[in-house]
């Protein structure tokens, strides 16, 4: 009876998945973030000029 043989990723594989998830929310949180945070400044530059 032939059995399959489980793949088990090697630790190089795990070690570059994760590091590219760190690197994904990183720049997830820096742009993101960073367009909020400029969104909300443009709008009180533009509400303290015009009052």
């Amino acid at each position: 009876m032939a059995v399959n043989k489980g793949i088990v990723p090697n630790q190089e594989e795990i070690d570059h998945e994760e590091h590219s998830y760190k690197g994904a929310l990183a720049s997830s949180l820096i742009f993101v973030g960073g367009g909020i945070i400029l969104v909300i400044a443009l709008l009180l530059v533009l509400y303290m000029t015009r009052v």
